[in-house]
């Protein structure tokens, strides 16, 4: 679904949580961070949440830019994940 609002998660959410849940299976074609002024910024991966929020010791959680190797600084965990799906 075109810029859907989808939630991605790991933990098993039950539709009795509120949240409609199916399963999408496709091949991630891109990935973007949301910088602070609303902007995308083309990423190579999004680290786990552990490592995002500092507690992971063998990941330092770092959003790196594609093609420039910076670091993004992310203020949130706002992401954009583009998924090629077969219909």
């Amino acid at each position: 679904m075109a810029d859907g609002p989808f939630v991605e998660t790991h933990h098993g959410l039950e539709e009795s949580e509120g949240l409609k849940v199916i399963e999408v299976a496709g091949t991630i074609v891109e990935l973007e961070a949301i910088d602070r002024d609303g902007s995308r910024i083309p990423i190579t991966r999004i680290p786990s949440g552990r490592a995002l929020r500092g507690m992971d010791e063998e990941d330092a959680g770092d959003v790196i830019e594609m093609y420039t190797d910076r670091i993004v600084v992310v203020s949130d965990d706002d992401f954009i994940v583009t998924v090629d799906v077969q219909d």
